[in-house]
């Protein structure tokens, strides 16, 4: 299972620092884009996301009521490998996944509430990954709900065959629970961005998540 560090601020100087500070440990990054109607805090853009001279490997969500102007914005940045739509978005996420998929860029559908699931079933021959919250998207640091781990299983018994990430509440206490369920790919919040030791916190969460791994 492969743990990526995530970033969520409105403050572009914050950004420039952890996404800088991130990239001398981390060999990819998850940015998050906020601007939509189902909470009040935004983020910075995704122009200003891309605004960062460092050279590592970024997936971007976007949760947003219309990321197709991120999305024009996103794939013209070689570094941009992966992008996460979120199934509130009110642009046609179809159009969108295939502007995606012509530039090579992997596609990839997030989904918070258990309500949606059904509408996620539609996406399972569309995308290359489908990511789950378990918290409540829109801030780090929102209560994990475990209940959503489940859904990584009704993926794989549903017959998704792509990758399966989670998003939100993971850390040094949340994961043993979390490497009981089938996901490829998980990222870290404010488990690692408030930590007095950012670099010490990640590689600590590597190692557990390898002895886990071998012990399980």
């Amino acid at each position: 299972m492969k743990i990526n560090p995530t970033i969520l601020t409105k403050d572009r100087d914050d950004y420039i620092m952890q996404t800088t500070r991130d990239a001398g440990f981390a060999k990819e990054l998850d940015i998050d884009v906020i601007d939509w109607s189902l909470t009040p805090g935004k983020t910075i853009t995704a122009e200003e996301s891309l605004d960062v001279p460092v050279d590592v490997i970024f997936n971007f969500d976007l949760m947003m009521d219309y990321p197709s102007k991120a999305v024009k914005v996103l794939i013209g940045d070689v570094r941009v490998h992966k992008i996460i739509i979120n199934l509130h978005s009110l642009n046609n996420i179809d159009d969108l996944f295939e502007i995606i998929r012509q530039k090579g860029i992997k596609t990839a559908v997030s989904f918070h509430d258990p309500d949606q699931y059904e509408d996620v079933k539609n996406y399972f021959k569309k995308v290359d990954a489908i990511h789950i919250f378990a918290i409540q998207p829109g801030a780090q640091g929102n209560e994990f709900r475990p209940e959503m781990l489940e859904y990584s299983k009704k993926l794989k018994e549903d017959g998704f065959e792509g990758e399966i990430g989670l998003d939100g509440g993971v850390n040094k206490q949340t994961l043993p629970q979390i490497l009981n369920f089938p996901f490829d790919v998980v990222v870290v919040g404010s488990a690692i961005a408030k930590s007095e030791n950012p670099k010490a916190t990640y590689l600590e969460l590597i190692e557990m998540e390898k002895q886990l791994h071998t012990y399980a």
